[in-house]
């Protein structure tokens, strides 16, 4: 509760973009590299994909490079194996690499390289979800429900109740629900943004000009569109940008030429060299602390991000009200596991759903 208010608390991971096409960690490396055979239509960076897959071979001992070129060559993906490491694994091995000064490889580049691979693979492998025309309802209303996440946000979280989504993806369709809806809501990422492009409606909470039933969105790990400005030290908002664009931008601010993406790694020990990403990893910790009930969908709390980990054991553990406990998971040994590890701090038994859609057709029947 907060000050006598219900407190809602919605977690997202990879299991919940899946619906839109979004491939989970464990089989993002093939769902990137099978782009490879048409890299014009798919404006996938050849170069970058190369350096992926030699890495992969350089740690996992495969040939998976010359899969990579007989896909150029003839356009086809046709790999004999994908190594068993997962794309988390990779990011938060060169994370640590590059924080630890390591030099046997070109970590630096190896880490840009990986930042387009899982940016490319996100943008393409969702783009049918992604469009600004919707579709028009016999009332001539606009149909806003193009996937589930507009359907929670349309017709499921209690609205007049304090609503917190936190997500560990990078994606942007939790973002485009807060922002296109029924209600006139918005997500509030809780960052002061320098600049905003392309989403004018945003700049009122830039101005302390939020309303009631506004939903703090919190992106622990980044998000597709923010960029940072390494002279100015500030994050930029642009709704909606591919990501290879991010590098050609320039601040508007400081006209800075250096803009990166912000992706943070599920790494054991993270460093958020952001001061806003700090904030906002303490703003999930405030409401989960208070949090009457929660949501988990599709996230497994895994073993690498253990900071995560961390926030979720502290926040439960000092949470008085014994929340609600709702998890959408189709693989009952991860439920077993997410339950094991928050411990037994929750009203009654836990609420299982198998996917994000079968929860939201219950809720909406409800």
């Amino acid at each position: 509760m907060i000050n006598g208010e219900k407190v809602n608390v919605y977690v997202f991971g990879a299991g919940a973009s899946k619906h839109v096409g979004a491939p989970l960690t464990k089989d993002f490396l093939w769902e990137g590299f099978s782009l490879l055979p048409f890299p014009d239509a798919y404006d996938v960076s050849t170069q970058k994909s190369k350096i992926v897959a030699k890495l992969v071979d350089t740690l996992c001992g495969s040939g998976l490079e010359t899969c990579v070129q007989d896909a150029l060559d003839h356009h086809v993906w046709r790999p004999s194996e994908i190594p068993s490491v997962n794309i988390e694994d990779l990011l938060s091995f060169v994370d640590l690499a590059v924080r630890r000064g390591e030099t046997w490889l070109p970590f630096e580049d190896l880490q840009d390289a990986l930042h387009e691979f899982i940016f490319t693979t996100l943008e393409q492998t969702t783009s049918l979800y992604y469009s600004d025309h919707y579709r028009g309802r016999k009332d001539g209303e606009l149909d806003h429900n193009r996937n589930y996440y507009d359907r929670l946000v349309d017709y499921i979280i209690p609205v007049d109740e304090i609503n917190c989504m936190i997500t560990f993806n990078y994606d942007l369709f939790l973002d485009q629900a807060l922002s296109i809806n029924n209600h006139a809501l918005l997500g509030d990422y809780n960052i002061e943004f320098a600049d905003v492009e392309n989403f004018p409606q945003y700049e009122r909470l830039l101005f302390k000009q939020r309303r009631d039933g506004d939903v703090d969105l919190l992106k622990l790990h980044g998000s597709l569109n923010w960029a940072w400005c390494l002279r100015c030290q500030r994050l930029l908002l642009a709704y909606y940008r591919r990501y290879r664009r991010i590098p050609d931008q320039s601040c508007p601010t400081c006209r800075n030429s250096q803009l990166l993406p912000v992706l943070v790694p599920p790494t054991f020990l993270k460093q958020l060299d952001i001061q806003e990403l700090v904030t906002v990893w303490h703003r999930a910790e405030y409401f989960l602390e208070r949090a009457d009930t929660l949501t988990i969908i599709g996230y497994s709390f895994p073993d690498a991000d253990i900071e995560a980990k961390w926030l979720f054991k502290r926040s439960i553990a000092k949470n008085p009200g014994h929340p609600v406990l709702t998890l959408i998971e189709p693989d009952s040994s991860v439920c077993k596991k997410v339950i094991d590890f928050l411990g037994h701090f929750f009203q009654e038994d836990p609420i299982f759903f198998d996917t994000f859609e079968e929860y939201c057709e219950k809720q909406i029947i409800s």
